[in-house]
């Protein structure tokens, strides 16, 4: 059920499964959905797996790992589960993680900086300022998120060393700090919008090119977390569901 999944993020992988973190046994641990079967972990560990995540390359899943708040990236074989690299950047919690199409590159934000890291292992090098991060598949530029006083921009980076531009939106509907942060080929970028007519935080699609933003329908009943494009073009969502109860307790007599 969505009540277990912890993270707030979910890959979808080129096979059709789903990768989202979920707790149990005491840790966190990635777990991977495919339709009609019960979650199974991706990998095999006694060690913590979480998101932040990303597919790093066609065969490739990038994501934090370990207790130490979530301060170290892995990589891992998600045919096998197999951890084929660490890395332990040493910059603080890691608060998104974008791959280049080829895997061999990873980006990561800790801290209001963006860096770059070999997924082979190495040392890091920082971009720019940037709260979120996501690589376009073209391999020829990032999408960077800030928020400042809470608004919340985006900026297109080059890698190789061009002008960046900001991404302006139409300003239908207000971004919302989470990031989606999932670009496809065509340039539509899935985002969390924060609608002014809704207490909740909903699904929506800004396209890059031209700023127009599309709000996807949603059940009004939950904030949206996470969204993610499969490998055929529909969207997989992560929903976090909002219910309370109001208590009235009446003093006892003396």
């Amino acid at each position: 059920g969505h009540s277990n999944v912890d993270g707030d993020r979910i890959v979808s992988l080129p096979d059709g499964r789903a990768i989202v973190t979920m707790r149990g046994l005491g840790r966190n641990r990635l777990m991977a959905l495919a339709d009609g079967k019960n979650p199974v972990p991706l990998v095999a560990t006694t060690e913590e797996t979480s998101d932040p995540m990303a597919a790093a390359g066609p065969r490739g899943i990038a994501f934090t790992i370990g207790r130490a708040r979530y301060g170290s990236i892995a990589v891992a074989e998600t045919s096998t589960g197999r951890i084929t690299s660490r890395i332990a950047p040493g910059k603080g919690r890691i608060s998104s993680i974008a791959s280049s199409p080829d895997g061999k590159t990873l980006y990561f934000s800790v801290g209001g900086k963006i860096w770059s890291v070999p997924s082979a292992g190495g040392e890091p090098s920082l971009i720019r300022s940037g709260d979120g991060v996501a690589a376009d598949p073209s391999g020829r530029s990032l999408v960077i998120r800030t928020v400042e006083s809470a608004k919340v921009r985006l900026f297109r980076f080059p890698l190789d060393g061009s002008a960046e531009h900001e991404i302006a939106t139409d300003g239908s509907v207000p971004l919302a700090p989470e990031f989606g942060g999932f670009l496809r080929a065509d340039g539509r970028l899935l985002v969390v919008l924060a609608p002014l007519d809704s207490w909740f935080f909903v699904p929506g699609i800004l396209d890059t090119n031209t700023g127009r933003i599309t709000r996807l329908p949603t059940d009004q009943l939950s904030h949206t977390r996470d969204l993610s494009w499969t490998s055929d073009g529909q969207i997989v969502e992560v929903r976090e569901s909002v219910r309370s109860t109001l208590w009235r307790f009446q003093p006892v007599g003396n």
